[in-house]
Order: structure tokens, then sequence, then C-alpha cells
């Protein structure tokens, strides 16, 4: 899979209902972008990205569990991807 794939699977999640999975796919999405512009370096993203999901995952009023699981999906595969870049 590639960045932009994940990112698309972002982008879906921003549509969501839920305002939780809104707002960490936005912010996601962001950091990707960032990264991308260089402003940030991989492991800050990294970090980044994992507070984004632990916020998501912490967050027990997401009722929209498949959006969740498509979220989570696409924050793990960019992690993993900036990490064999």
């Amino acid at each position: 899979m590639s960045i932009e794939h994940y990112q698309q699977q972002l982008l879906e999640c921003v549509g969501a209902v839920d305002i939780t999975i809104q707002s960490v796919a936005t912010a996601a999405h962001a950091y990707t972008e960032i990264l991308k512009a260089g402003e940030i370096s991989k492991p800050e993203y990294q970090e980044l990205m994992l507070d984004i999901q632990r916020k998501a995952n912490i967050d027990s009023s997401i009722t929209d569990l498949a959006t969740k699981e498509k979220l989570n999906v696409a924050i793990n595969g960019l992690i993993s991807i900036i990490g064999m870049v």
C-alpha cells in the first residue's frame, strides 16, 4: 500500500458522523502533509500519529466501529510506511 492509499482512507473518515473520528482523521491527514513537506521528522510524525491513534482508541464514545477500524488501519499503515522509508 502507498501513502496516498492510506491518505484516501483518512479522507473517507473525515466525512464520518462521529466527531472524534473526524477530528483524528483530519489531524492524521494534516500531519502526513506536514511530513511530506519536510516540516517534521519521521520520528516526530510517528509519535504524533501514535498519540492521535491513542486518543481515538481511548474515546469510548466512538460507536462507528467500522469507520474506527478503517481509521486505525490507515494510521498504522502510514506509520509502517514512514518507518520503512
